[in-house]
């Protein structure tokens, strides 16, 4: 009845990055969201790069080129660009597994719990446009449960928070279903802004959101022991006079900057958390919740939830996989996930 895993692959598109997993040896793909378009005189388009290719040419790219965001805030922005994404991702794929076939490619994909109807109709017809001959929408909050080691089987309230680029989910879960869920449009983009917002305001500066970025991503680094800095160097162009500028900024300046983002997340799993039936939520309170995203490497987010809402909150391991791992072991028994599929036709 089911196809042979070799035939299947699972995909998350997300705001940000794309996750798609494949083969039996489980090659995992993570690319940033983005296309690259070249456009010619006549306003025509082709796509001529893909993620980390064409994240890289994004704010630097001359006017002949267009580089598109295919979501926002995890809505699709462009169907057509989810599909060239998708199509460049399983070319790749099928490159690097030689097990791989596109004849009866099941795609196993992720939505969020918010999603309408129309856009789950939306990613799955951007998915058949790719080449896909079956796809099976998974809710994304038990996938990412599932790959964190929450066991979604229990009868038992369980707390997860994914922290995405563009939005954040709140759920909790037992017997296989969503008891409560919340999604906000809030995620590490907002984060960026922040910071953005912070280094004009305090020290003059202005710099890209790339640039802002790859500092949230420092003190992720930092967090898991790598390059351990209590400051960090940051190239920009200064707000007065307009020159290159190159400062120092204390890393709990920056981490000051995106507390307003962790306070509306804790506001939120407080009002989630307060929605569950009495037993449910004696549950959460005993047990704690999961945080789960690459936002979760920073260890003082994890800290600070715990501390806003009074509940014990630790990061999975390896948060920044655990869709990966769920989307796995999705796909390797799925006779016995099937109860999960919101559609299999």
């Amino acid at each position: 009845m089911f196809r042979l895993r070799r035939n299947a692959v699972g995909i998350d598109i997300g705001s940000s990055n794309t996750t798609l997993v494949a083969g039996n040896r489980s090659e995992i793909l993570f690319e940033p969201t983005f296309v690259a378009y070249v456009v010619n005189r006549r306003g025509a388009s082709r796509p001529m790069a893909f993620g980390n290719t064409a994240k890289a040419m994004d704010g630097k790219a001359p006017p002949s080129i267009r580089v598109v965001r295919p979501l926002r805030k995890g809505n699709i922005a462009s169907f057509e660009s989810v599909a060239h994404l998708v199509i460049d991702l399983l070319d790749k794929v099928k490159k690097k597994s030689f097990l791989m076939k596109w004849r009866n490619l099941s795609v196993f994909a992720c939505v969020p719990d918010a999603a309408t109807d129309v856009e789950k109709r939306m990613i799955k017809q951007s998915l058949l446009c790719a080449g896909a001959s079956r796809v099976v929408l998974l809710r994304k909050p038990i996938v990412v449960a599932i790959g964190a080691g929450v066991n979604v089987e229990k009868p038992m309230g369980q707390l997860v928070v994914d922290i995405g680029g563009g939005t954040s989910e709140i759920s909790i879960i037992s017997l296989s279903d969503l008891i409560v869920s919340r999604s906000l449009r809030i995620g590490g983009e907002d984060m960026d802004e922040e910071i953005v917002n912070y280094l004009r305001r305090v020290h003059c500066m202005v710099v890209s959101f790339a640039v802002a970025e790859a500092i949230r991503e420092r003190l992720g680094n930092e967090s898991r022991g790598v390059d351990v800095v209590s400051s960090i160097r940051v190239k920009g162009r200064h707000s007065v006079s307009g020159m290159p500028t190159e400062i120092t900024v204390l890393e709990e300046g920056i981490i000051g900057a995106i507390m307003p983002i962790i306070d509306v997340i804790a506001d939120a799993i407080r009002d989630t958390i307060e929605q569950a039936p009495p037993d449910v939520m004696s549950d959460v309170i005993q047990a704690g919740g999961v945080l789960i995203g690459g936002i979760a490497r920073m260890n003082f987010i994890a800290s600070s939830l715990s501390e806003r809402i009074g509940i014990s909150v630790h990061a999975a391991d390896e948060p920044d996989r655990s869709m990966a791992r769920g989307l796995n072991q999705i796909i390797d028994n799925q006779a016995s996930f099937r109860h999960l599929f919101i559609n299999d036709d």
